[in-house]
């Protein structure tokens, strides 16, 4: 990632190989050759479901379900 100085999480190797397709690094030191993905913090959002009030709703309290599972802030109207 561009302007972020990444570290291999193994030997601490500066300058890890990007590989754009998969996004993940590749420790460059040889004797190491670690592959790593960067852990990303997660934003917290307030999301709101729109679905036809029929055979839907179970679906959408899934989704929600999942959703708040994950840290967010769901809601949608009920009949």
């Amino acid at each position: 990632m561009e302007g972020k100085e990444v570290k291999c999480p193994e030997c601490g190797a500066e300058n890890p190989i990007y590989r754009k397709k998969s996004n993940t690094y590749i420790c460059r030191n040889e004797e190491c050759e670690h592959e790593f993905e960067l852990e990303t913090k997660s934003v917290s959002k307030k999301i709101f479901i729109s679905y036809g009030h029929d055979e839907y709703e179970k679906l959408a309290l899934k989704i929600k379900k999942d959703l708040e599972d994950l840290g967010h802030e769901v809601w949608f109207d009920r009949l």
